[in-house]
């Protein structure tokens, strides 16, 4: 059986959750990704969708904040790990598209 999931292509980035599609991961300059290290240093994506759900950084204090691109503004998420970064964009992404029914 073929996966329907694309995964990204990562060399050496610091991989923060790998779930079954979604995966949390940092980039840099020197670990970059889809030129978004200017952007942010932490992208969440998709893999059912093989592109970016999300793109955070870190606070001071650790805790991961970020946007989901969503039309023409963005949901604001805020999460200590990987993988709560991961639950919200889950979260966010069903909310979108059952309200888009």
């Amino acid at each position: 059986m073929v996966s329907r999931y694309i995964e990204p292509e990562l060399t050496n980035h610091k991989i923060l959750y790998k779930g079954k599609r979604y995966w949390v991961f940092e980039i840099s300059k020197e670990n970059p990704f889809e030129n978004m290290e200017d952007v942010c240093s932490i992208i969440v994506f998709d893999k059912l969708c093989g592109g970016i759900a999300g793109y955070c950084n870190y606070k001071d204090d650790g805790t991961i904040v970020g946007d989901i691109p969503y039309s023409q503004q963005s949901i604001d998420i805020e999460g200590k790990d990987g993988r709560e970064i991961a639950g919200l964009v889950d979260y966010w992404t069903k909310w979108i598209e059952r309200t888009e029914k």
